[in-house]
């Protein structure tokens, strides 16, 4: 398993959902670096906030989903429950699976 830190900033996280689609990583946990917990079975990759990596990730989400539906993401970032990382980029993954929009899926 790979694990992705970042800076908790959501710039951060769309760098690391960037950085997931960047390095073809497949079994990834996203967590915040105050969370962080080494393993010794996994790896850890340290993910440096880059707003033009959040930029392309931000905008190709905008392109798939709602003004809504992307709100709500942002809003259930922001609600740092424990594991949301990894919820919103399972999500994410699916939004930029779909050749059209996901909204009535």
């Amino acid at each position: 398993m790979q694990t992705l830190v970042y800076d908790s900033s959501f710039a951060g996280w769309l760098t690391a959902v960037f950085e997931v689609y960047e390095y073809k990583f497949e079994d990834v946990h996203i967590v915040p670096l105050d969370q962080r917990q080494d393993s010794l079975f996994g790896e850890t990759h340290l993910v440096a906030t880059c707003e033009q990596k959040a930029q392309r990730v931000w905008q190709g989400l905008r392109q798939r989903v709602s003004d809504r539906a992307t709100t709500q993401l942002y809003r259930a970032f922001l609600s740092e429950l424990k594991g949301m990382e990894n919820t919103l980029l399972q999500y994410v993954q699916y939004a930029f699976s779909r050749k059209v929009s996901m909204e009535y899926d």
